[in-house]
């Protein structure tokens, strides 16, 4: 009887179109049509070296320097993309969150990417998105991650109040702006590993994660890796 009204009034819905999935499985987060989508998109091929976007390591020109590893899910390139996005940002869902958690945790296997010795950290939100959504998704994104490896989590940076969403500004203006929107937070775990993984939800021109990047690397971090669930197409030398 219990499990019957649980079906009855907890219906899952896929996280990308809404449409109400009747399966009996309380874990699944797309319907079969965004299912599909979803692994189509994870099939495409980087346009630089080939490899399916799973498999693919190709950095932004701006992370050249500061990251040695780069490991994302899709392309961010259509709506079904910016749709998961939207979805994560604003939808504090634990299955959403385990999933995509475990789709990185695959990918960065997948990719050969050794996680020994490795701290992971993440992008923090604007306290102002914070408070209105109540939650930093890119934290809890993190720490499943982090969980499902084994691995601790630190909070090494802080986003300052005030500053110009990136998504509205030109490259150059991005640049800048990261430079002034994140620092170090004042308080530092004592203790800390060798390499570190840097997780968030889309990189884009790769300015915000070349400013952590370089951050951490300035307090003792020698290897950086950036995990992703989505990536701009570019080609090679710009986005």
């Amino acid at each position: 009887m219990i499990d019957f009204l649980k079906r009855l009034f907890l219906v899952r819905k896929c996280v990308v179109c809404r449409k109400v999935m009747l399966d009996d499985t309380r874990e699944e987060v797309f319907c079969n049509e965004c299912r599909a989508e979803y692994e189509r998109l994870k099939a495409l091929r980087c346009r630089i070296c080939g490899r399916e976007h799973r498999l693919c390591r190709c950095l932004p020109p701006r992370l050249f320097h500061d990251v040695a590893h780069a490991v994302h899910l899709i392309p961010y390139r259509d709506a079904f993309a910016h749709r998961l996005i939207y979805v994560l940002k604003r939808k504090n869902d634990r299955v959403t969150r385990r999933f995509l958690a475990g789709e990185l945790v695959r990918a960065v296997r997948d990719a050969g990417v050794s996680t020994a010795d490795c701290d992971v950290s993440f992008v923090p939100r604007l306290p102002k998105s914070i408070g209105y959504y109540g939650f930093d998704h890119s934290r809890t994104l993190a720490r499943a991650f982090a969980r499902m490896l084994g691995l601790p989590l630190k909070r090494l940076f802080r986003h300052k109040r005030r500053t110009p969403l990136q998504k509205n500004l030109t490259v150059w203006e991005r640049e800048e702006n990261a430079r002034r929107s994140y620092h170090l937070r004042r308080r530092l775990p004592r203790e800390r590993g060798r390499r570190l993984i840097l997780v968030d939800d889309v990189v884009t021109s790769g300015c915000t994660m070349a400013r952590l990047a370089s951050l951490a690397k300035s307090v003792g971090y020698e290897e950086i890796i950036v995990v992703s669930l989505a990536r701009a197409i570019f080609r090679r030398g710009r986005i």
